[in-house]
């Protein structure tokens, strides 16, 4: 049962809802701009990214200027140490040994055909 009688106590009532209400909907309003503003959906445009002028020329290695510039590239850079007897192998099997070891590096880090076309 409500109270229809205009009594001060329906008036602060009506007063109390309101006041909720709004204060509910500023506060809907101020979280739907932070967050829109805050996900970047307005606001100012982001400066674009800076494009590397054509004039620009590349280094020639990515690694001039450090020890690795010298260093052989490709299977050229694979180097074995040398074969010397180990245990009850000699060393022409330990050089047949690391030749086996070294065509295997080659293959699975190099070829062509292992990294693109998964071909063993």
């Amino acid at each position: 049962m409500t109270d229809t009688s205009g009594s001060p106590r329906s008036g602060r009532r009506r007063l109390l809802v309101i006041g909720l209400a709004s204060g509910c909907a500023l506060v809907l309003v101020a979280a739907l701009l932070v967050g829109t503003r805050w996900f970047g959906l307005w606001g100012s445009e982001p400066e674009p990214e800076a494009q590397p002028s054509p004039s620009a020329s590349a280094p020639p290695s990515p690694f001039a200027g450090t020890p690795a510039e010298e260093f052989a590239e490709g299977a050229e850079g694979i180097e074995l140490p040398p074969a010397e007897p180990v245990g009850d192998y000699t060393a022409d099997q330990v050089q047949k040994a690391l030749e086996q070891v070294r065509e295997a590096l080659i293959a699975a880090r190099l070829d062509e055909s292992m990294l693109v076309e998964h071909d063993p």
